[in-house]
């Protein structure tokens, strides 16, 4: 499998939407229109993973007063442990450079939260039915110095 990270455009979110609903079945997914509104703000940096003209992946970040927060990020299953994590990780922290930077993930994600903790993201506060109901998340963040 070969993929390449690039930046989205308005016409990637479709495919993120279809991406994010196959693989999110136990929370509530962004709709599409909940992600044309937020792609529309200013100070966002959404990516996508494609193999070929497939999305395979999606990440993005924002800033909101001089914080930043990683908004969505998304493998597709098939795809895990290629580096496409780290290499979306990479870009957004660069982007969003010497800000303080929070994410929410699932609280049974422990693959997740230990791979944030490798990028020196801890925990800040559990989240109750973050998700949907009885889906809690834990805040995590990144503060530097």
């Amino acid at each position: 499998m070969t993929w390449t990270i690039r930046q989205a455009t308005e016409e990637d979110l479709p495919a993120i939407t279809e991406l994010e609903h196959q693989i999110y079945t136990a929370e509530i997914p962004w709709s599409l229109e909940a992600y044309q509104e937020d792609f529309a703000q200013p100070e966002r940096l959404y990516l996508v993973a494609v193999d070929g003209e497939k999305i395979v992946g999606y990440a993005a970040a924002g800033i909101i007063d001089e914080r930043a927060e990683i908004l969505v990020f998304t493998v597709e299953p098939a795809y895990r442990r290629q580096g496409m994590a780290s290499a979306f990780f990479d870009r957004l922290l660069a982007w969003t450079g010497d800000r303080e930077v929070i994410l929410q993930t699932r609280t049974d994600n422990q693959e997740m939260s230990e791979f944030c903790n490798k990028y020196g993201f801890t925990l800040n506060q559990v989240l109750l039915d973050y998700y949907s109901p009885g889906v809690d998340a834990y805040e995590m963040q990144k503060v530097v110095a």
